[in-house]
């Protein structure tokens, strides 16, 4: 629910901008609102389809749970844009006198901080496309260091009530974790395979590698002690053909039941292994693992592990696995979108990499930080490239418009003049949001919540730093070259080519003034 509310944020921040810049200029409140709603609505509507296709990119996942939260937020995504474009006007011009304190003809500080910034990044991009690259790229190294969690008591945070009683109980009782493996024993239970049940258990409980904390075997029940094997064959099958059925006569019959199974073609036996659920995740992958091999060489290959915690650590794993498919085809959807919005992959792929960096930023964060992959962090990726592309649909589109009209400087600083403040007010909604979050007392959540924040704020900074400097660059670039040599760059082929215009106009950096292109 948190973040079906933020997901309202983006659009309503951008309407509310335009709305309140319109009136500033002394427009009536209606005239206002139909121009704000025909200015905003062509990137609300990209945005919006965009975002629902990232989401639905999850349901490509194995894990129920991810192909969920990803159908519910894609269809959410596109149900809250339809809800603040129906009511919107409502909020612009509502049906009761309410006056709003408009003062016309004064920018707000927030605009003019804007034009300042756009003023200096415009002037140095180069400074701060290595700045950023500078600090993103050896934060990002740390996704190599991302581990996974399999103990789900760490979902909850150290001080809680449930951490404290687990701990407890695993200090002084033992492994808290139980993993059951299904053996087949032949045609009937005989002293060979209660051997090799036993020596099973020592094998796991005492030899080299991970270890279990206890095994629990038919063994256990029908030849405590070990002396069967101290006697004539003969008479140790007596001995176990009659305990088995002394049992079965005894209310013990339901625990013999647990242990042994005869209704297939051949009889099989469960053993239980206890574990200490609290060791990392890669020393209990190494215990299922022996326990299995150890299990196949003694009783035969149709062995196999089953349990809480091995399902446990087998979701997170499927998880983290699927993590990576689900982000690339979110990143691929969202780009052909870009694509198809933008009429063009150059400056598709330009409003992607700032996303992409925050991203990065985010998951190599979580590796220097030690926080482990799980159910909800593993999300992060996804959601936050949902979230982010919004803003950088707003900035671009809004720039392509004033292309057709005027020269590249004045265009950066008309777009983001225009759009600077919405994506500053949107961002903040969503970035707090989510760290609302960072109050639960589950970890996943909590842990979630702060990084999509982190996010989306870092994706801001390259949407207001990376991508104006990335567009500048382009420009500075052909303003350099001598007007006989001159080419038009991949990115002004693709607005003019939809432009119509065969035509460039380049400012000269020394006509652009410090603070505003006005």
């Amino acid at each position: 629910m948190a973040q079906i509310i933020v997901l309202t944020m983006p659009a309503a921040s951008h309407l509310a901008i335009h709305f309140r810049d319109e009136r500033r200029r002394g427009i009536e409140g209606r005239v206002a609102s139909l121009a704000t709603l025909r200015a905003v609505i062509i990137p609300i509507t990209w945005t919006a389809v965009t975002g629902a296709i990232g989401y639905a990119a999850l349901v490509t996942s194995d894990v129920m749970p991810i192909r969920q939260f990803g159908a519910i937020l894609g269809t959410c995504t596109l149900v809250a844009a339809i809800l603040v474009m129906l009511l919107s006007p409502i909020a612009m011009c509502p049906p009761f006198r309410l006056e709003l304190p408009f003062r016309s003809d004064v920018d707000a500080k927030v605009s003019q901080g804007m034009d300042r910034l756009i003023g200096w990044v415009y002037r140095h991009p180069g400074w701060v496309v290595a700045g950023v690259l500078g600090l993103v790229l050896p934060l990002a190294l740390g996704i190599g260091r991302l581990k996974y969690e399999s103990n789900y008591i760490n979902a909850f945070k150290p001080d809680s009530r449930v951490v404290r009683d687990y701990a407890t109980v695993e200090t002084r009782l033992g492994g808290i974790g139980v993993v059951e493996l299904i053996v087949p024993l032949g045609n009937k239970v005989t002293p060979g395979s209660l051997a090799k049940l036993h020596e099973f258990e020592r094998n796991l409980t005492d030899g080299e590698g991970a270890k279990a904390e206890y095994v629990l075997t038919l063994a256990t029940i029908l030849d405590p002690d070990h002396r069967l094997a101290d006697l004539v064959p003969e008479t140790a099958q007596r001995i176990i053909d009659d305990k088995l059925k002394l049992i079965a006569a005894t209310p013990q019959a339901e625990l013999l039941k647990g242990f042994i199974d005869t209704s297939g073609p051949e009889v099989s036996s469960r053993i239980l292994v206890r574990l200490v659920e609290r060791q990392s995740a890669p020393m209990k992958s190494a215990l299922f693992s022996r326990a299995i091999s150890l299990a196949r060489t003694s009783f035969g290959g149709s062995s196999y592990l089953t349990g809480l915690s091995f399902l446990m650590t087998k979701t997170t794993e499927g998880v983290i696995a699927t993590q990576w498919a689900t982000f690339t085809w979110s990143a691929l959807g969202i780009l052909l979108m870009l694509t198809i919005a933008l009429r063009g992959p150059i400056l598709a792929s330009l409003a992607l990499l700032p996303t992409l960096l925050a991203v990065a930023f985010v998951l190599g964060l979580m590796g220097w930080l030690d926080v482990k992959l799980d159910m909800a962090t593993a999300l992060v990726a996804s959601v936050a490239l949902g979230l982010s592309v919004d803003d950088t649909f707003h900035c671009l589109l809004q720039f392509r418009a004033a292309r057709r009209t005027m020269p590249f400087a004045e265009s950066l600083f008309s777009s983001y003049s225009l759009t600077g403040p919405g994506v500053i007010l949107s961002s903040s909604a969503v970035a707090i949001g989510f760290l609302a979050l960072r109050m639960s007392e589950f970890t996943p959540f909590s842990h979630f919540g702060t990084m999509v924040g982190i996010a989306t704020a870092g994706s801001t900074v390259g949407n207001l730093l990376l991508l104006p400097a990335l567009l500048s660059l382009g420009d500075h670039r052909d303003s350099s070259k001598p007007v006989s040599a001159k080419k038009p760059s991949p990115l002004s082929v693709e607005i003019e080519a939809e432009n119509g215009s065969g035509g460039r106009v380049v400012p000269d950096v020394a006509d652009v003034p410090n603070g505003s292109a006005g």
